[in-house]
C-alpha cells in the first residue's frame, strides 16, 4: 500500500503535467462533499485511544501518537491529491471508473499500472477495516464492563482473550453492509459522519467541563493551552453540525436522517436495559469498570471486594 502510493505520487511528478491541475478550483459543492465525509474519516484515529487499554505505552506517549498519526495522515492525503491532480487530465479525473486506477494508468500510458493501483487501494480499504473492527469492538466491549451494554458484550473468550460478542456483531453488520450497494455505503458514511461529530463536540464540551470542574484531575498529557483548545473543537464541530442539519449546504437525506434516528431509539432502548438490569451499580463502581484502579478518581474509590 505504501509503495503504492510513493510510486502514485512519483508517477504524477515525473509523467503528468501541471496543466492538469488548472484550474484548481471550480465551486464549493465538490468542497462541500468531501468535507461532509472528513469526520467519517477520523473515525479511525479512535482506535488509538479506544484500544489504549492494550498498548503497553505511557498513555502521555498515546497522546502524542494520536496527534502524530493525524499530521503524518493528512500529509499523506495532501500528497495523493497533488499525485492525482499531475496525473491525468480533469475527463479521465472524473470519469465513470476508478479515478486513481485510470490517472495511474494514464499517466504510465498502460492499463496494467491501474490494475496495481486497485490492489494497493484494496491493502489500504482492509487496514481501514482492521482498525474499525478493532476500535468499534472495543467500544462495545468496554461498555459491556462498564455494565452500559448487555453483559455478553464485556465478556472474553476463554482463550483467545478477545470479546467475542462484539466482534461477531462488528463482524456480521460489516461483512453484510457492502451488498446493499455504493448508495447505501454514501448513507452509512454520512449518517456515522454526522454521529462522529456529535461525539466529538460532547467531548469537547467534557473537555472544558472536566478542567473547570475538577482542575486537580489527574492529566497523563496536558493539552498546551487547553482552554482555547476546547473552544476552537467545540466551534469546529459545531459548523460540521451545521453542515449537516436542514439550514445546512450539505444537509443530510432523509434516509440518512431515519438511520441516525434510529441509532437514538437504539441508544434509548439500551440505556433504559442498562438502567434496569444495573439498577444497584453507583458511580464508583461504573468509573472502576471503565478505568480500573490506577486512573480512577481518589475520592471515588471503589471496592471491588465489597
Amino acid at each position: 500500500m505504501a509503495l503504492g502510493g510513493v510510486f502514485f505520487l512519483l508517477g504524477g511528478i515525473v509523467k503528468g503535467d501541471v496543466s492538469f491541475m488548472v484550474p484548481t478550483f471550480t465551486g464549493t459543492s465538490g468542497l462541500v462533499a468531501v468535507i461532509l465525509m472528513v469526520p467519517a474519516m477520523f473515525v479511525g484515529f479512535d482506535v488509538i485511544p479506544q484500544a489504549a487499554e492494550e498498548m503497553n505505552i505511557p498513555l502521555n506517549k498515546i497522546a502524542k501518537v494520536l496527534i502524530l498519526s493525524i499530521c503524518l495522515a493528512a500529509a499523506w492525503y495532501i500528497l495523493m491529491i497533488i499525485g492525482i491532480s499531475l496525473s491525468a487530465p480533469q475527463d479521465v479525473r472524473v470519469g465513470d471508473g476508478i479515478p486513481v486506477a485510470d490517472s495511474f494508468a494514464y499517466a504510465m500510458n498502460h492499463p496494467v499500472f491501474g490494475k496495481l493501483m486497485i490492489i494497493a487501494a484494496m491493502c489500504g480499504i482492509l487496514t481501514s477495516w482492521n482498525g474499525f473492527i478493532v476500535g468499534a469492538t472495543r467500544v462495545l466491549f468496554g461498555m459491556g464492563r462498564a455494565k452500559m451494554l448487555p453483559a455478553t458484550f464485556g465478556r472474553v473468550h476463554p482463550k483467545y482473550q478477545t470479546p467475542t460478542a462484539a466482534i461477531i456483531l462488528v463482524g456480521a453488520i460489516t461483512a453484510l453492509s457492502p451488498l446493499l450497494g455504493k448508495t447505501s455505503l454514501v448513507w452509512f458514511v454520512d449518517a456515522s459522519a454526522f454521529g462522529t461529530v456529535v461525539a466529538y463536540f460532547m467531548v469537547a464540551l467534557s473537555f472544558l467541563a472536566l478542567r473547570r470542574k475538577e482542575p486537580g484531575l489527574a492529566r497523563p498529557y496536558l493539552v498546551p493551552a487547553g482552554t482555547l483548545v476546547g473552544i476552537l473543537a467545540i466551534l469546529v464541530a459545531g459548523f460540521f453540525l451545521y453542515l449537516y442539519l436542514p439550514i445546512g449546504p450539505g444537509a443530510l437525506l432523509p434516509v440518512e436522517w431515519a438511520l441516525v434516528l434510529g441509532w437514538i431509539v437504539l441508544g434509548i432502548v439500551f440505556f433504559i436495559q442498562s438502567q434496569s438490569a444495573y439498577k444497584d451499580v453507583t458511580p464508583e463502581e461504573r468509573e472502576y469498570l471503565l478505568f480500573g484502579d490506577q486512573y480512577s478518581r481518589p475520592h471515588l474509590k471503589w471496592d471491588r471486594k465489597a
